[in-house]
């Protein structure tokens, strides 16, 4: 495929960037065979959660994952930077997320 062929060509030899500590994100990534780094993206999630709180649950995910990527890209300005969020729903309310060993 012609198309293809031209964006791989544009991209060899960019580094690719997961903005996430997610182990689960960094295994699914795995999977595709793309060669990348994680680097989580420093900043305080919970404070800008709480400021996206008047926003529907999507548009909250969405702005969260653009946070991060943002905040990777201004570090690795040359980088192609991946990033995703999620949130849990019940009753049209976000959920906390879960604890664990360090956050609980």
């Amino acid at each position: 495929n012609p198309k293809v062929d031209g964006m791989v060509a544009r991209y060899r030899g960019t580094q690719i960037l997961l903005a996430s500590s997610s182990p689960i994100r960094q295994a699914l990534l795995a999977r595709s065979g793309v060669p990348f780094d994680a680097i989580p993206a420093c900043m305080d999630e919970g404070a800008l959660q709480a400021a996206l709180a008047h926003l529907p649950l999507p548009d909250q995910v969405l702005s969260l994952a653009i946070a991060k990527a943002t905040a990777v890209s201004k570090i690795f300005a040359n980088a192609v930077v991946i990033a995703a969020d999620q949130l849990g729903e019940y009753q049209g309310q976000a959920l906390a997320k879960p604890g664990n060993a360090t956050r609980n």
